[in-house]
């Protein structure tokens, strides 16, 4: 199974991609580059997915709050 997880950078994302390589494809996606990230983007822009792979089966969104404005 291919399975993208969003904010891989993150404490439960990094343990959760851990558990989950073993058995599938895992694509990480942050803001910030780590050891997990296969893609950098903000999540809060448009994203090319012709950068992704050609099928993804699950998506697993993990982003912590952003900050962007205060009202």
């Amino acid at each position: 199974m291919n399975i993208l997880i969003t904010g891989a950078s993150g404490f439960i994302a990094a343990h959760l991609i851990l558990f989950l390589k073993k058995n599938h494809n895992i694509y990480g996606l942050d803001l910030n580059k780590s050891n997990n990230t296969a893609f950098c983007h903000d999540v809060r822009k448009k994203l090319l997915t012709s950068h992704l792979p050609s099928k993804i089966d699950l998506i697993i969104f993990l982003v912590n709050k952003i900050k962007c404005c205060h009202f």
